[in-house]
């Protein structure tokens, strides 16, 4: 059989196959039509789904700007989930920035403009604050009070990841990584040629980040440990959201929620809040610049045996399901005993724990 002809012969098949199903026949992922730079997967907005506060776009979907979605693997080589049996090899202190002052971006630099509810993909790693232990603790105080049996300490929150990959190559990359719930790991992955000259973190939880570049300068502002500076990340709010259904009153209090995050990142930025904005309710990839041709795909780091740093927790812990437990367990009961001046025993401690 001649090229031509196999080539006729592939494209029928592929459309006895849709006249027959009557439905969209995706066409297999990376599949390269000759068209380079340019997306060569079938329909990846499919994979999006409702969630309350807007939408959640699993793996292999990954975020474009101004709400588009692509197929990760027509972005990087040798592209595989990050799953959460993948055991990064040390967590070092990310430290918080002082006061609410972001570094302004310079004249020349362009915005990547990254913006997530919580992140898509599970890892091995949580991260409790000293408020939560403290609770936990005080917790297990107030149950040795009353003789009763300690209650469980439940697996923390696990963080979950977000691959951002950076192909702007035409000016130095001023990086904004916005994340409004939950504890982010963000996998920054840049392209050769591409240069990133700051990263500004604002995130409602605890923050990771894994960069191969120790070099550039990260700021790092958590709204719940920096009350004063008055900001919360908040997406423009859209009636279709399901959490909007039941009333026009939660409508109108996110978007004067928004309002005043977009005055306050036009003032620290110098641009809107939604600005070229890359990201969903839920996000597991992320792409800043245009999609890359084939031969010029991004390698992806990989979390197992990664440097990774985290934010101030009291509690760091990577591994297992099992071995996180039992490490906040441990924290817990040393927090309790300090709290009980040295001996839970003197409070009618019982050596059961409730596991129910």
């Amino acid at each position: 059989m001649r090229p031509y002809q196999l080539v006729v012969a592939i494209v029928g098949i592929f459309g006895a196959i849709f006249l027959l199903s009557g439905k969209d026949v995706a066409l297999p992922t990376g599949l390269d039509l000759g068209l380079g730079g340019k997306l060569n997967s079938s329909r990846p907005e499919r994979l999006l789904a409702s969630v309350p506060m807007g939408q959640r776009l699993p793996s292999p979907g990954i975020a474009l700007a101004n709400g588009g979605v692509g197929y990760v693997p027509d972005v990087s080589s040798f592209f595989e989930p990050t799953v959460e049996s993948e055991t990064p090899s040390v967590a070092v202190p990310l430290a918080d920035m002082s006061g609410c002052a972001f570094r302004s971006p310079r004249a020349g630099e362009v915005i990547g403009n990254v913006h997530v509810g919580r992140g898509g993909l599970p890892t091995p790693v949580s991260a409790l604050s000293r408020s939560r232990l403290a609770e936990m603790a005080l917790a297990e105080v107030r149950a040795a009070r009353g003789g009763a049996a300690l209650p469980a300490v439940e697996d923390p929150e696990l963080m979950r990841a977000v691959d951002v990959f950076i192909t702007e190559r035409n000016a130095p990359v001023y990086l904004v990584l916005q994340s409004s719930e939950g504890d982010v790991l963000w996998n920054v992955q840049p392209s050769p040629g591409a240069r990133i000259v700051h990263i500004a973190v604002v995130a409602a939880g605890q923050v990771g980040l894994l960069m191969p570049d120790a070099g550039v300068p990260v700021q790092v502002l958590r709204t719940g440990e920096q009350p004063g500076c008055a900001v919360a990340p908040v997406r423009r709010p859209d009636p279709g959201w399901s959490a909007f259904r039941n009333g026009g009153a939660l409508i109108e209090g996110h978007a004067a929620a928004f309002e005043a995050y977009d005055v306050w990142f036009r003032d620290r930025f110098g641009i809107a809040a939604e600005a070229n904005l890359v990201g969903f309710q839920e996000t597991s990839h992320a792409l800043v610049g245009p999609v890359p041709a084939p031969y010029d795909k991004v390698l992806q780091n990989r979390l197992a045996g990664a440097r990774i740093a985290v934010t101030d927790a009291d509690l760091v812990a990577i591994g297992p399901g099992e071995a996180r437990t039992g490490r906040a367990e441990a924290a817990v009961r040393r927090l309790a005993i300090a709290a009980a001046g040295g001996d839970l025993a003197a409070l009618g401690f019982t050596p059961l724990r409730r596991t129910e």
